[in-house]
């Protein structure tokens, strides 16, 4: 996670942010930017149906485009054929390395669902100059 220095407002004090400000007490600022990232893919992924993202005027996600979502839908189709596909084949060599990369292709599942989910929640910003892309960076620029 990338951020500039400073101190992020209350309404800058999302999930992500959180968890790394946390981890980082502990563990320093580069593991804490993994670990916090991670984290908060799989608390997106799981719990980003449910919770609606908080409203923000300014604020306008990319997955708002009418495209993402059948482009999320068509990726997802696709690796499920190429999870089994990938599976069958590799199984026939080492039963245990297709398992390994089954659980690698759904944790890329995730991933991308987990991602796509963030991107709902924690929208491309203008105002204030803080500008976030789903979990991947974020960099506040200082207004001056």
């Amino acid at each position: 996670m990338h951020r500039a220095a400073g101190s992020a407002t209350s309404s800058d004090r999302d999930l992500l942010v959180s968890l790394h400000d946390a981890i980082a007490v502990e563990l320093g600022p580069r593991v804490a930017g993994v670990l916090a990232t991670e984290l908060a893919l799989v608390a997106y992924a799981i719990g980003g149906w449910v919770r609606r993202p908080a409203p923000d005027h300014t604020a306008r996600s990319f997955t708002c485009l009418r495209a993402w979502t059948p482009l999320l839908a068509g990726l997802l189709v696709l690796l499920g054929v190429e999870i089994v596909g990938v599976h069958l084949l590799v199984s026939l060599a080492s039963p245990t390395i297709a398992w390994v990369l089954t659980a690698l292709s759904l944790y890329g599942v995730l991933w991308l669902v987990g991602d796509a989910q963030a991107a709902r929640h924690r929208p491309i910003l203008v105002d204030r100059l803080l500008v976030r892309v789903g979990l991947r960076w974020t960099v506040e620029i200082p207004v001056r």
